[in-house]
């Protein structure tokens, strides 16, 4: 197995621990639509969350959070509403961000909570391309 991959593993153990200890249940672990993916996805009073994690040997090029880019967000949404369609959930649905900045055994968790949501996006979108104001 790749470094990176062994680096992206370990982080999401450390994410998934560090959810259930804050009273998240893990629903699924790289959870797959096509060829996107989402790390995790929990349940948490009454939310299903959608965990993008990234983790990172340093933040020398920024927060490892911050590498979630709009087409990764949108990716996000599409994997939700599949998600939510094919598993029959009504539950409201909310996307999080966990980056991990990990040093041997030493490690740092940025949670962001409600990190991206889809009408930010639409407007975000929409902004790109001169429609909104």
């Amino acid at each position: 197995m790749a470094l990176h991959n062994i680096l992206g593993n370990t982080g999401e153990d450390i994410a998934c621990r560090y959810l259930e200890e804050r009273g998240h249940k893990i629903l699924e672990r790289n959870w797959h639509l096509g060829h996107f993916e989402v790390d995790i996805i929990t349940l948490k009073d009454d939310l299903i969350c959608f965990v993008e994690v990234k983790t990172r040997k340093s933040n020398k090029r920024g927060e490892p959070e911050e590498a979630v880019d709009y087409d990764k967000r949108e990716a996000y949404i599409a994997c939700a509403n599949a998600y939510v369609r094919s598993k029959r959930r009504y539950e409201e649905v909310r996307f999080d961000i966990i980056g991990i900045v990990a040093s041997g055994d030493d490690y740092e968790i940025h949670y962001l909570e409600n990190a991206f949501s889809t009408v930010r996006e639409k407007r975000r979108k929409r902004h790109e391309v001169g429609q909104v104001r």
